[in-house]
């Protein structure tokens, strides 16, 4: 028979070993927050950099934007999201790919626009946490003549980097209002994404 101090000191060193795998865990959600904080940072900066001049000609700012939303957001994953998980699966392989490439057009022409409002308004990241082992948010605050608003950036870490996969303004997430729009265009057409896909391209060539 095994000694009882023996046996308790076995028992110490298994649960030490056991313990042992936690303490990557731990650094990795911090290095997650570290990388995601200094991500979202150079992508608001590059942004300003290469959006904000007035004298750049619309289909100039559409195409750098399109190049930093591409590089910076999980579009696809955004994309699936926004229409639901049933309408994604009763899908054709048509429809997947022409309502994504319908989704990222769309997105790039809207918020390509929307730098061309930007006044120098003050951008900064004010703090940072980690949701999962995998998932960040990044906070920040952009302060206008209006006040300061604040920004939340949510960043997954994916097999291709870290990517945004949602920006929450003041409280309200971007990707859950699309949802929403876009629900109720599937359901106002009868259900599927065709009535989705005729409402993107009257967007993407309006």
């Amino acid at each position: 028979m095994v000694p009882v101090v023996l046996r308790r000191s076995l028992v110490a060193a298994a649960l030490a070993l056991l313990a042992v795998p936690s303490l990557p865990t731990v650094a990795s959600a911090q290095d997650l927050v570290v990388r995601s904080r200094e991500f979202v940072q150079r992508v608001t900066e590059e942004a300003v950099q290469k959006l904000a001049d007035k004298s750049i000609p619309a289909a100039e700012r559409e195409q750098r934007f399109r190049a930093l939303f591409v590089q910076a957001f999980d579009v696809q994953a955004i994309g699936r999201f926004v229409v639901g998980a049933p309408n994604w699966r009763q899908a054709s392989e048509a429809q997947r790919r022409e309502y994504l490439a319908l989704f990222e057009a769309a997105m790039v022409k809207t918020y390509s626009q929307r730098f061309a409002d930007y006044s120098g308004e003050t951008i900064q990241v004010t703090g940072a946490r980690a949701e999962d082992t995998t998932l960040a948010l990044v906070q920040m605050s952009v302060h206008t003549q209006s006040g300061p608003a604040r920004v939340d950036w949510r960043v997954l870490q994916t097999d291709g980097g870290l990517k945004v996969v949602d920006l929450i303004i003041e409280g309200a997430s971007l990707a859950n209002s699309q949802r929403e729009e876009f629900t109720s265009v599937i359901q106002r057409g009868g259900g599927g994404l065709d009535p989705l896909i005729a409402v993107l391209r009257q967007r993407v060539s309006g």
